[in-house]
């Protein structure tokens, strides 16, 4: 009789862990693990706002996406680290740059809320080589 109603009461408590949805996780950081072990991926809650990066399998980010008080930002990142690309907005602007393996910046894009629009291109000393000329209407 005894074993009749622990099988009872399982079964009971099966059908009540089946029927449970969460609705909600909260934690301040998630991670991503590989078969490995290795942290692979991290969605946290950092002191300047919410972050998600992706590693390499040796820990390297490459590809971080945050939103600090000033706004949103993209990166990209080589196999060593180095940002290579990086997208970004703040109330007072959007901008695009890119650089070189040594992380000079080689071609940024930039546009004030004004709607002014700036495209530069510098050489490997960080030397403006060319900027779009600005079209005006008459």
């Amino acid at each position: 009789m005894a074993k009749k109603n622990l099988s009872n009461r399982v079964a009971s408590l099966e059908r009540q862990i089946a029927d449970i949805r969460v609705r909600a996780v909260e934690a301040s950081e998630f991670r991503l693990v590989d078969k490995a072990g290795r942290v692979r991926g991290v969605l946290e809650m950092s002191r300047s706002g919410p972050r998600l990066a992706l590693m390499h399998e040796d820990g390297t980010v490459s590809l971080e996406v945050a939103l600090a008080d000033d706004g949103p930002s993209i990166r990209l990142a080589d196999e060593s680290s180095r940002t290579r690309v990086f997208v970004g907005a703040t109330r007072n602007e959007a901008r695009i740059g890119l650089a070189d393996a040594e992380k000079k910046p080689r071609i940024f894009l930039n546009v004030k809320n004004s709607g002014k629009p700036v495209i530069a291109v510098y050489d490997g000393k960080q030397k403006r080589v060319w900027e779009a000329a600005r079209a005006t209407r008459g």
